[in-house]
């Protein structure tokens, strides 16, 4: 999967800088960033390594200028990563759309071949910010279509993603990509992968050195560090909190809050704080199953509790 660079912002009309490095810092940890959402390589023009960024230091320049050892990491890291050719999957998908009418992408009215792929591949594009509406959320851009009948242009928004804005503006938007990667031949069901952003999750539970930094905490430390962890987990794996039914199970000792994935079919999961465990509903509230904070089966069974008002019910109330 290929995120697009908007190639206009390498050298905006009038506008120069004394020193490109920040930009060309900040726009790789963008692309870093989207590693973690499977979209590993980028589409950048022709020669772009040696290409003067904002009127001033290329890629190319900066790297070898450079005497941190981390910082020539990442640039080595961006430069093997980026694809000057178009791979045959987006020529052949802009043929097609080509087919159906020709036509051309428009940012500040210049002409992008590179934001007509990402157009038409519905893929992320990532700017430098040499100018302030290359930071925005997304780049207001010109359709213009060519026909029997004469010409026509369209507005159309490009997602332009940035360090400040992909866990806001983009995250749905970038999952919903993940998911298409990771699932493309078969659906996500929720119910069988709650945590199906393995990486995601291993990372998150390793920073906290999970369950480990558990041994020889109080009941009430353990929930503590819970409520942190279980937010961060399911936000991560597109589960959002549903307000409404934690409301209603509000009060039941087992059950902090209850989320509801947002990428598949309807599924909910409440958080046990006391155990440390997720456990799946389906959008009856009937409980599927219980699993840990990294996603694997508990191998508990409580399937012969009949509602959420059995005392050690592990269903959920949905009305």
């Amino acid at each position: 999967m290929y995120s697009f660079l908007n190639d206009i912002s390498i050298s905006p009309a009038g506008i120069t800088v004394l020193d490109s490095r920040q930009l060309i810092k900040e726009l790789i940890n963008t692309v870093f960033l989207l590693k973690k959402f499977k979209i590993e390589r980028i589409r950048v023009p022709e020669n772009f390594a040696h290409v003067a960024i904002a009127g001033s230091v290329s890629i190319a320049e900066f790297y070898q200028t450079s005497t941190d050892a981390e910082e020539r990491g990442l640039i080595l890291g961006f430069l093997e990563n980026m694809t000057e050719v178009p791979p045959s999957e987006n020529i052949e998908a802009v043929e097609q759309a080509d087919a159906k009418h020709l036509f051309d992408i428009y940012l500040d009215g210049v002409s992008s071949h590179l934001l007509k792929e990402a157009y038409v591949k519905n893929s992320p594009t990532v700017s430098f910010a040499s100018h302030p509406s290359y930071q925005a959320d997304f780049l207001n851009c010109k359709k213009y279509i060519v026909t029997e009948k004469g010409d026509r242009n369209l507005d159309i928004l490009l997602n332009n993603v940035n360090n400040q804005n992909i866990q806001l503006a983009h995250f749905d938007y970038l999952l919903q990509i993940n998911v298409n990667i990771i699932f493309s031949k078969r659906k996500l069901d929720p119910s069988k992968n709650p945590c199906w952003r393995e990486e995601v999750t291993k990372g998150i539970l390793d920073k906290y050195n999970y369950p480990n930094c558990l041994d020889g905490l109080s009941q009430t430390e353990c929930r503590s560090i819970n409520m942190q962890l279980a937010p961060m987990i399911l936000e991560a794996n597109g589960w959002v909190v549903n307000s409404r039914l934690t409301s209603i199970n509000r009060g039941r000792t087992e059950v902090w809050k209850v989320y509801t994935n947002r990428l598949g079919e309807e599924v909910h999961v409440s958080v046990d704080l006391v155990e440390g465990e997720f456990e799946i509903q389906d959008r009856n509230g009937k409980w599927v199953k219980t699993v840990f904070f990294d996603g694997k089966d508990t191998g508990k069974d409580y399937s012969q509790f009949k509602n959420s008002k059995n005392k050690d019910g592990h269903h959920i109330d949905i009305k």
